[in-house]
């Protein structure tokens, strides 16, 4: 009989997740077995919660979690790298490793790309399978702590990076919204730039926290916040906007308030659509959508994290917890991100 474990599962569309008793996974060759340590909640999960599905198509009942981190228990067969003990964060991206895309180390734009957790298998259980080539190893971060960086962490990253790369200077960078993924942001903008950062936000409370982070601006995302922003670079406009929003009235916002040779990064899944015309997208500015990030890209957001670059506050729950950290996630009760930890 194999070991049984409970898992918070998605059943099918139109069902909410439950906790269910699965079989404990076992790793394939080339794979790891995780006895998990930290298993991250963000609003992706709110979508399978409330619809029965995620982003992706849903084909069978998984277990949720796509902000895994924890110790390898088992290594399948040909995984001579790592030892059992070793603690590692997991990509919530999985990839083939062997398409154009893998193979130039963009690995979030895979052509066989999946989410663990919104489409396989995730971390919402006490053990999880990954690939070997999907994690990273942790030197001194704690599994529950790491496991934000899978994916808030990365894609703020990898969104931050684009922003600064597609510009040709970064002395001011506009980041509107700064819940989860902007709270990051601003810790990378900092890092990675000597830019001033502006955080916008309709949160008095993501405000103050953007100002703790660093940000050396922090705007009301009222009616007047774009003309304010164009006050403040007296005219001239912002090199780069990262927007965690996308609804509408932010895109067409960060357009506006970008000068020339400026990038315009959208990570908001908002369903907001911009209008494109010479008269509106100021010549020269680089505009593109972004989504997760690459597993170098993740290395970076570790160490990062671990030599004090960037901080990771969380808040614990039990599995058995999770509904009521969803509703509090729902609510805009967290004071960080809450991250679904078991015991040792």
């Amino acid at each position: 009989m194999p070991e049984l474990m409970t898992a918070y599962r998605a059943l099918g569309p139109g069902r909410a997740p439950e906790l269910v008793s699965i079989p404990r996974p076992v790793p394939g060759p080339g794979q790891v077995l995780l006895r998990v340590g930290g298993a991250g909640l963000c609003g992706t999960d709110l979508e399978v919660v409330h619809a029965g599905v995620g982003s992706l198509p849903f084909t069978r009942p998984f277990t949720l979690g796509h902000e895994n981190a924890g110790w390898v228990a088992d290594l399948g067969a040909g995984v001579e790298d790592l030892e059992p003990g070793q603690a590692v964060v997991v990509s919530a991206i999985q990839f083939c490793g062997a398409c154009d895309h893998c193979t130039a180390g963009h690995e979030n734009h895979c052509r066989s790309l999946s989410c663990r957790g919104l489409a396989e298998d995730g971390g919402f259980a006490p053990y999880m399978v990954a690939d070997r080539r999907q994690v990273v190893e942790l030197a001194t971060l704690l599994p529950k702590h790491a496991a934000p960086l899978a994916d808030a962490g990365l894609s703020a990253y990898h969104a931050v990076s684009n922003a600064v790369r597609h510009s040709d200077r970064a002395e001011t960078i506009a980041l509107i919204g700064v819940g989860g993924l902007g709270g990051f942001a601003v810790q990378y903008a900092k890092a990675l730039t000597q830019a001033q950062v502006i955080a916008v936000d309709r949160s008095e409370q993501r405000l103050r926290v953007a100002r703790d982070l660093g940000a050396d601006h922090a705007l009301e995302s009222d009616d007047h916040w774009g003309d304010r922003i164009t006050e403040l670079t007296r005219g001239r406009g912002v090199d780069a906007v990262v927007d965690f929003v996308g609804s509408d009235e932010t895109l067409r916002t960060a357009v506006e308030i970008t000068r020339g040779r400026g990038a315009v990064v959208v990570c908001g899944r908002s369903g907001g659509v911009l209008p494109f015309s010479r008269a509106l997208v100021e010549p020269g500015i680089a505009v593109m959508s972004s989504r997760g990030g690459s597993m170098r890209d993740l290395e970076h957001v570790v160490r990062m994290a671990e030599s004090g670059v960037s901080r990771v506050e969380i808040e614990e729950f039990a599995l058995s917890d999770i509904p009521q950290a969803i509703d509090r996630l729902r609510e805009g009760r967290l004071t960080g991100r809450a991250v679904v930890t078991f015991p040792a």
